[in-house]
């Protein structure tokens, strides 16, 4: 499993903001099959289950588009993202995130299929 916090600028909790995991194929990085979608909670917290012993990138989208979308380690896009190891039947906690941050301060921002 992975866990964290995700936060606005001003360090409230964010609920509703969509946590996409990726993970490493032959021909690049996919998204992880998730059956239903993982979003934080009122508090922010989030946990994805389900997850097998491996290398993944973890990154964020305000369902409001609200604040940009934005990778584990202050990446755009999930190749940049940092690594998150994994390891099976264990849960990787404090994997937090802050939406909105001087970066890219509160700017609308709408997905790109590709870069």
């Amino acid at each position: 499993s992975i866990a964290g916090v995700v936060k606005g600028p001003n360090g409230q909790p964010l609920a509703n903001v969509v946590v996409n995991v990726y993970t490493q194929q032959p021909f690049g990085l996919f998204p992880f099959p998730m059956p239903i979608p993982v979003k934080t909670d009122q508090s922010g917290a989030y946990t994805v289950n389900g997850l097998g012993t491996g290398v993944y990138k973890v990154c964020f989208q305000d369902a409001r588009y609200v604040f940009p979308y934005l990778c584990y380690g202050g990446a755009s896009y999930p190749e940049d993202g940092r690594d998150v190891a994994v390891t099976a039947d264990a849960t990787k906690s404090g994997i937090n995130l802050t939406l909105g941050t001087p970066d890219f301060p509160n700017k609308l921002y709408l997905p790109l299929a590709s870069k």
